[in-house]
C-alpha cells in the first residue's frame, strides 16, 4: 500500500462520506499508464529525438541541446492549454 497522504480532491456526491472521513481512492489502472506517458515518457522522447536531430544539423552540442529542452516548452503548454480536458479524462472514485 502507498504512504499515507492527505489531498483534497473535487468528486461527485459519493453518499454517505461526510467531510473528513477517511476514504481510499482509487483510479483505473489504464489512466495511471497514461498519466506516467503524459508526464514522463513523452518528454523524454521529445528531448532525445530533439537532441539527435539538432545534433545533426548543429555543429555547437551546447547549442542542440539547448534547443532540444526548448522543445519541451510547446509540449508543457500544450498540456497547460488542454489541461480542463485531460483532468476531465482523468477520474478517480471511493473504493467501497
Amino acid at each position: 500500500m502507498a504512504e499515507r497522504e492527505v489531498k483534497e480532491l473535487m468528486l461527485p456526491d459519493t453518499g454517505g462520506h461526510q467531510i473528513g472521513d477517511s476514504v481510499v481512492v482509487v483510479m483505473r489502472e489504464s489512466l495511471g499508464f497514461q498519466a506516467v506517458f503524459l508526464g514522463y515518457l513523452w518528454p523524454v522522447v521529445i528531448v532525445v529525438t530533439a537532441l539527435i536531430a539538432f545534433s545533426c544539423v548543429i555543429p555547437d552540442e551546447r547549442i542542440a541541446g539547448l534547443m532540444a529542452l526548448a522543445m519541451l516548452l510547446p509540449y508543457y503548454l500544450a498540456l497547460l492549454l488542454f489541461r480542463d480536458k485531460i483532468q476531465k479524462h482523468f477520474t478517480f472514485s471511493l473504493e467501497d
